[in-house]
């Protein structure tokens, strides 16, 4: 029982490291195989090397098994959230009712939506490597004003995440936020880069190219002072 909990406990541990829900398979099997193997070494409970590496082989992947089912029913939640986006969207456009009595509903689902796409961001920050087939089809068909009010955030993660999935997946929600409404970015985009003392991320310099295509172009001051960003 002694070392059943042991090996509980190093699967815990390493499930709730800092930054754990931010890597891939492979950067955490590595860790996870590495202490249990150290910890049935250390048992001496009559195993050779070549047991133990299959016992560890085995138990790193029932418990990605059981940690991808656990991340189906994210992606599960977040394709209701994204259908729930789309109907609310789409109700708003289609009532016919006057100024007066729009303000109100419009508000109340603006903030709904709000909240639900602050749920589908959450999500696509923590397990957008694994739920891509979800997000990235999602994430062209949602609107993206709502994620208007955390683009400095989104900035923050685009240049500093450790999945180049999901900084890819962030790259392109925020390139069709800069076609469909440039300067809502502009200003936190150049912040973003001005605070960076290297050269910007590549994600970064791509949503740059795009605002100096869409916008920028026609004023010079401005486009001098991305350009110069680089």
């Amino acid at each position: 029982m002694a070392l059943v909990q042991q090996v509980v406990n190093i699967i815990e541990a390493v499930s709730g490291a800092p930054g754990a829900e931010d890597c891939s398979d492979n950067c955490l099997s590595a860790p996870l195989a590495s202490q249990l193997k150290i910890c049935f070494l250390c048992a001496n409970f009559g195993l050779n090397e070549t047991d133990i590496i299959s016992v560890v082989h085995h138990l790193v992947v029932v418990w990605w098994s059981l940690r991808r089912r656990r991340v189906s029913h994210f992606g599960y939640a977040t394709h209701g959230y994204i259908k729930y986006i789309l109907y609310s969207c789409a109700k708003i456009c289609d009532r016919g009712l006057a100024d007066s009595d729009f303000e109100p509903l419009k508000q109340k689902a603006g903030s709904y939506t709000l909240r639900a796409t602050l749920y589908v961001l959450h999500v696509l920050l923590i397990y957008g490597a694994e739920l891509k087939y979800i997000l990235e089809p999602a994430l062209s068909t949602v609107p993206l004003s709502p994620t208007m009010a955390v683009t400095s955030e989104l900035l923050a993660r685009l240049s500093s995440h450790p999945e180049q999935v999901v900084r890819k997946l962030l790259e392109g929600s925020q390139m069709m936020l800069a076609k469909q409404s440039p300067w809502s970015i502009v200003h936190p985009t150049l912040v973003h880069v001005d605070a960076h003392e290297e050269k910007p991320s590549e994600e970064l310099q791509h949503i740059l190219g795009c605002l100096n295509y869409f916008v920028l172009s026609s004023r010079d001051d401005t486009q001098g002072w991305v350009c110069g960003s680089y």
